[in-house]
């Protein structure tokens, strides 16, 4: 990883640029990469996180599903 410092709109309009082209398989898959990076005892947080941004939680259950994925990673 580099240690060069970026600032928030570059870094945000990055990542957008870059996955702008992909279909929602390719973004899922891409996540579904970072999330196994992701140490044993920060993918409660990482889970928490990608909850927290996402628009329709709510409407398709997601808080449930989260509280059974996270007793299941406590496990």
């Amino acid at each position: 990883m580099t240690t060069n410092k970026m600032a928030l709109k570059p870094y945000l309009e990055a990542i957008e640029k870059h996955c702008e082209p992909f279909s929602k398989a390719e973004l899922v898959s891409i996540l579904i990469h970072l999330a196994k990076e992701m140490p044993v005892g920060e993918r409660t947080t990482f889970l928490d996180k990608l909850i927290a941004c996402s628009p329709a939680n709510d409407s398709i259950g997601v808080f449930q599903t989260s509280n059974v994925v996270r007793s299941e990673i406590v496990l």
